[in-house]
């Protein structure tokens, strides 16, 4: 995208069982179009798939390391160490 288009707004996650909101930093962000058999989507903002996992791989549109909120970088260390 361009970066005219970069915002900030909340995204819907379920991680591990659990719902919760995080600040989602988007710039220049690529899009989720579709999820392939075994692609597990993880977060949402507004309708759209913005985080998604298989197996050892895990994929967001956003930038988690530029706010504060540690619970991706917590899943992402338990999930994937």
């Amino acid at each position: 995208g361009r970066q005219i288009d970069s915002f900030i707004d909340n995204v819907r996650m379920k991680l591990n069982g659990r719902s919760s909101e995080v600040e989602g930093v988007f710039i220049r962000a690529p899009k989720i179009l579709n999820c392939g058999e075994g692609v597990v989507p993880l977060a949402f903002h507004k309708d759209d798939v913005v985080m998604a996992a298989n197996k050892n791989i895990l994929v967001i549109t956003f930038h988690p390391e530029l706010t504060a909120d540690l619970k991706i970088h917590r899943y992402f260390i338990e999930k994937f160490n």
